[in-house]
C-alpha cells in the first residue's frame, strides 16, 4: 500500500532523516565521541519515525515508553504494509539497548558497531518510506513543499549536496535560494511599506523624502544632490529594517546564516557541516512560510 506523504508526517520524516544524516557526518570522523554521537543520531532517526508509524496506527501509546511505542508502530506497519514485521525490527530494538548503554554506562562502541547500525538505521527508514509511501529517502524533503519550480529548484540541489557532504555547495545554494525569494516579492513589499510609513502618524516629512526624486527638486545645486541621496538612504534603510522584520522569529538565524556565507573559507569542517544543515533549514522554512503568506511573487 503506498499514499502521498501527507506534510505533517513529511516534516517528521525530514526530521529523521536529517537526524540520520548528522549520524553519518558523525560516523565519518571515527574518533570515541564522534562514534557515540552517531549512535545517539541513528537511534534518533528510528525513534522519529516509529513514532510517526504509532500516531499513524490511531492507538494509545505510551509517549515515554519505547516498546510502546514498538508496539504501536508495528501493529500500524502490519495493518498498513500487510508485512509481518517492520524492517530490521530486532536491530532496531538493539540498536536502542546500545544507545542506552553509551547513554547511562559511558559504554563506547567500535566503528564496525557504527557502520552496523548506520546500516541498521537506512535500510528501517528506507522500508517504511518505500513501503507506506512509495518514496525513496533521497525522494523525502521538504524542498518538494515549495511552489515555486525556481526555488524548488535551488532547495532540492542544496538538499543533494547536503547529502553528498558538499556542505560548501550546500551553503551557496541555500543562500542563492534565499535571495532569489527576497528578490520575488519580499524587498519590493518591504520598500512598499518603507514607503508608506508615517502615513496618518504625523510624519508627513517622512513620506516626502521617501519620494526621492521630488523632493530632492525641492533643492538646488549641491544641495539637491544631497537631498536626493538622503532621501534614497532613508528608503533603503527602511527597506531593509522591514525586510528583517519579514524574517520574523528567523532574524538572528538570517543574521548567523549571513555571517557563514562572508566566511565560507574561515569555517572549520565541523562548523561548515552544521552550517549547511541549518542554513538550509531555515532557508527552506523562510520560504515555505513566505509562500504560505502569499509574500511571494510567482
Amino acid at each position: 500500500m503506498t499514499a502521498e506523504i501527507p506534510d505533517s508526517h513529511l516534516r517528521r520524516l525530514v526530521l529523521a532523516k536529517m537526524l540520520f544524516v548528522h549520524g553519518v557526518y558523525h560516523a565519518r570522523l571515527k574518533d570515541q565521541t564522534s562514534r557515540m554521537l552517531s549512535i545517539h543520531h541513528f537511534d534518533n532517526a528510528g525513534e522519529v519515525v516509529l513514532r510517526l508509524l504509532a500516531d499513524i496506527s490511531g492507538e494509545r501509546y505510551e509517549e515515554n515508553n519505547f516498546n510502546s511505542i514498538l508496539a504501536a508502530a508495528t501493529r500500524a506497519y502490519k495493518r498498513d504494509a500487510h508485512k509481518p514485521a517492520i524492517p530490521e525490527q530486532n536491530e532496531i530494538v538493539e540498536l536502542h539497548k546500545v544507545r542506552n548503554r553509551i547513554q547511562h554506562a559511558a559504554v563506547v562502541v567500535d566503528p564496525s558497531t557504527v557502520e552496523r547500525f548506520k546500516q541498521v538505521c537506512e535500510n528501517f527508514m528506507s522500508g517504511v518510506i518505500q513501503t507506506l509511501f512509495g518514496k525513496t529517502l533521497t525522494q523525502v524533503s521538504l524542498g518538494g513543499l515549495i511552489d515555486d519550480p525556481q526555488l524548488r529548484a535551488l532547495v532540492q540541489r542544496a538538499e543533494t549536496h547536503l547529502e553528498a557532504k558538499q556542505f560548501r555547495e550546500c551553503l551557496t545554494e541555500s543562500h542563492d535560494a534565499l535571495m532569489m525569494a527576497l528578490a520575488k516579492g519580499v524587498t519590493y513589499k518591504a520598500g512598499y511599506l518603507a514607503a508608506y510609513w508615517g502615513v496618518g502618524f504625523g510624519a508627513e516629512i517622512l513620506d516626502q523624502m521617501l519620494d526621492s526624486e521630488k523632493y530632492a527638486s525641492r533643492y538646488t545645486g549641491q544641495t539637491k544632490e544631497l537631498a536626493g541621496e538622503l532621501a534614497k538612504a532613508l528608503h533603503g534603510l527602511g527597506k531593509g529594517t522591514t525586510t528583517m522584520q519579514f524574517m520574523d522569529v528567523y532574524r538572528a538565524e538570517v543574521v548567523h546564516h549571513l555571517k557563514r556565507v562572508n566566511k565560507l573559507d574561515q569555517l572549520s569542517p565541523a562548523e561548515l557541516a552544521d552550517g549547511a544543515v541549518l542554513s538550509l533549514d531555515l532557508v527552506t522554512n523562510l520560504i515555505l512560510r513566505w509562500e504560505a503568506e502569499n509574500v511571494l511573487i510567482t
